[in-house]
């Protein structure tokens, strides 16, 4: 059973990727059939696309199919359409199945399925981001509703066992918990992100992953250790301390993708250059070289070392490659392979340019909706749980001076308890905490650019709100200690 579920997540999580990667494949397909291509030679130049890397592996399998087993290449579509757990490859097979039966030519079909692909992609896309929109509207009042419970049960414990209330409380914000962790899970199937970043072959990313890895741990080594040398009720300050590492990586994370995002805005000008001047058949080495003469801002260091490469006669698709990694850009990765492939292949780079950039401009229009969406629940969620934490100090303050004065007078009224202050700490500590994790995971689904995203919000709301709690707490009990005192 356990191995039946793993597999499950397995092939839902493949189906997401593979989703991801579809619209830059059919624009691949689209450019490479351009030119003269056979249809086994289109199957054999998907499978070896590693760009596409969950894509790739299905067109093995139909080039096996029809090399060893002797299946016609329609009987090997149609057989690996049943077995592709995404609904778009899937039908993609199937008509191709079908086209193939037919007779007619690859390259009127992938023009076909890639018009009819593209004058859907954008209107969903849209949809799908005002979907995004509506989730975040019921987020909100969601996580407000929160405060209010939270607040009126722990005031009733006034006049009730508060024991019974802060269970009471403690049942209720887990239950809540529960909802925003679905709600968040429907916020990423609404509109699945993709990663800004190239996930391999990046070693600059990967070293910052292992820097990411050290701050986790330097976070859990902060929450193990300090509580073992302070008392109970200052727990606050290593939470508070513990969001501070996953605050800095998250930001040298956050950082590095606006760099990535900046090489990714001077692209489209490169595009242009390359593509008209290939185009009336001037040398790729002839139109980088003047590439390097002119001005395309974070580019150019990059596109210097390319043309210095390919200079040196190093193999092409390596040149290209490294350029791709140097940037660092996911987006850029997967077209600019389109542009090397139809280059080096004779295909028609004038409408391969073409395309390619129109899609590039709705593709990061998308993207761009997207973050607006993104914007307004971020600037909704960090207000909102630092007056969550704020609230609580407040109310932290007020049971402490409650206790401290109702001590004083023990020793005349002896049938006077004082509140748990510690048991209500506690709550605050464990309300904070799973609510910060909630927002953060929201954030992360909705706006997808990479993990750092999430380590940045984490960082952010522990370590805020822990500094909001822990200064606004000792005014409180300050502020009413002295009125008591008076």
């Amino acid at each position: 059973m356990a191995a039946r579920i793993k597999r499950l997540f397995q092939s839902l999580s493949l189906g997401d990727k593979i989703e991801s990667e579809y619209p830059f494949f059919l624009l691949y397909l689209r450019s490479i059939t351009s030119g003269a291509v056979s249809r086994l030679a289109l199957f054999q130049m998907a499978s070896k696309k590693v760009v596409y890397k969950h894509i790739a592996p299905y067109f093995k399998r139909i080039l096996n199919l029809v090399s060893e087993w002797r299946y016609s290449q329609a009987s090997a579509c149609n057989a690996l359409s049943m077995e592709v757990p995404s609904k778009n490859l899937a039908e993609f097979l199937y008509r191709m199945s079908q086209s193939i039966k037919s007779g007619e030519p690859v390259s009127q079909f992938i023009e076909r399925e890639y018009l009819r692909f593209s004058s859907q992609y954008y209107e969903k896309r849209m949809q799908a981001i005002e979907r995004l929109k509506s989730l975040s509207d019921t987020y909100l009042p969601i996580k407000s509703v929160t405060i209010f419970l939270c607040v009126t049960i722990l005031l009733s414990s006034i006049f009730f066992s508060p024991e019974t209330m802060i269970m009471l409380a403690i049942l209720t914000v887990v239950g809540i918990s529960g909802t925003l962790f679905a709600l968040s899970w429907l916020i990423y199937k609404a509109a699945k992100p993709d990663s800004v970043l190239i996930d391999e072959g990046n070693p600059k990313l990967s070293s910052m992953r292992r820097v990411m890895l050290l701050a986790v741990s330097a976070s859990g080594t902060v929450l193990v250790a300090i509580p073992l040398i302070t008392p109970f009720k200052d727990y606050f300050y290593s939470v508070t301390l513990a969001g501070a590492p996953l605050l800095l990586v998250g930001y040298l994370g956050r950082r590095h993708i606006r760099n990535v995002k900046k090489c990714e805005e001077q692209y489209p000008a490169f595009l242009r250059h390359i593509g008209s001047n290939c185009a009336v058949e001037i040398p790729i080495l002839t139109v980088l070289k003047s590439a390097c003469e002119t001005d395309f801002g974070v580019l150019n260091k990059a596109i210097k070392r390319l043309y210095a490469k390919l200079l040196m006669r190093l193999e092409p698709e390596v040149a290209w490659w490294s350029f791709e990694v140097e940037l660092g850009s996911k987006l850029i990765q997967r077209v600019n392979t389109i542009l090397t492939e139809v280059l080096y292949t004779g295909g028609d780079v004038t409408s391969t340019s073409k395309l390619i950039e129109k899609f590039y401009f709705t593709y990061t229009t998308i993207r761009r909706r997207r973050y607006q969406v993104v914007s307004y629940l971020v600037g909704m969620l960090v207000p909102l749980h630092m007056a969550m934490a704020g609230l609580f100090a407040v109310i932290d303050g007020f049971f402490s001076a409650l206790a401290d004065f109702m001590a004083r007078i023990s020793v005349f009224i002896s049938f006077l308890s004082p509140p748990p202050v510690d048991f209500f700490r506690f709550f605050f500590l464990f309300t904070l905490v799973l609510m910060a994790f909630n927002s953060s995971i929201a954030l992360y689904a909705m706006e997808g650019d990479s993990r750092f995203t999430l380590l940045f919000y984490l960082g952010l709301l522990l370590t805020a709100g822990g500094i909001i709690y822990l200064v606004t707490s000792t005014l409180t009990v300050n502020y009413l200690s002295s009125i008591v005192t008076l």
